[in-house]
């Protein structure tokens, strides 16, 4: 008879170049904001959920089909977790086979919660796969999960921690605000974040609590002394 569990795989973002930036300042801060997201997983049964870190990605089971809604909490405190750390999560969680043992591991599940994450998710966010929802339509209902076109993610925001969701998001932009505008591809998950956490709040009711967007779509362009354009400006 298969085993079948809920397998969950997180990246943690810019892993190595947060190393990297570690070993050149000659410090351990990322290490440190490592161990303190951890702590996420104190108040987790282990009994029932069992994790596993391995560089930057983090792997989260649990066997009881009937724990989706407590699976889906603590993946959102984990989000939040590494957010409030200034560290941005990208994952998948998936239902079906898995087997793991101290030689092998043999999970369907776990390699349809990799694609989510790789192929799927772009942005900081957790995709849900389809066979979760199916099983489970309340969570949409209950606003646990959200739907973007043919796919499925996780609803990491409430009533509770909307603000602190959106200070955390704004500070690590503030911070690497550079960095994040000198790449197009780093500027996109970031503005992704923030236009989720906005409409995120409009959608459990809470838009009554203004958020002034920090990234815009694009940069405002000034130029020095005479106003002049810039050279390519005609091919815009």
């Amino acid at each position: 008879m298969a085993d079948y569990s809920y397998v969950a795989f997180l990246d943690i973002l810019g892993y190595k170049n947060l190393l990297d930036t570690d070993i050149k300042n000659g410090n351990q801060a990322f290490k440190e904001k490592m161990i303190t997201a951890f702590h996420v997983f104190d108040d987790v049964n282990g009994a029932h959920f069992s994790h596993q870190a391995i560089s930057d990605s983090i792997f989260i089971t649990c066997a009881d089909r009937n724990l989706i809604f407590d699976l889906i909490n603590i993946l959102g405190k984990v989000f939040c977790s590494f957010l409030e750390q200034g560290l941005l999560i990208r994952g998948g969680v998936s239902y079906g086979e898995h087997f793991h043992n101290q030689t092998i591991t043999y999970s369907p599940a776990l390699t349809k919660s990799y694609m989510l994450e790789s192929t799927l998710a772009d942005f900081p966010r957790i995709m849900v796969d389809n066979n979760i929802h199916e099983m489970f339509p309340d969570a949409y209902e209950r606003k646990l999960i959200l739907k973007s076109g043919p796919n499925w993610f996780l609803n990491v925001i409430n009533e509770n921690n909307h603000q602190s969701i959106w200070d955390s998001a704004k500070a690590i932009f503030d911070e690497s605000s550079e960095e994040i505008l000198s790449s197009e591809r780093v500027r996109a998950k970031h503005r992704w974040l923030q236009d989720y956490i906005i409409e995120a709040c409009q959608y459990i009711g809470v838009n009554h609590l203004e958020k002034t967007p920090y990234l815009p779509v694009f940069d405002s362009y000034l130029a020095p002394h005479n106003d002049r354009a810039p050279a390519d400006a005609d091919h815009i």
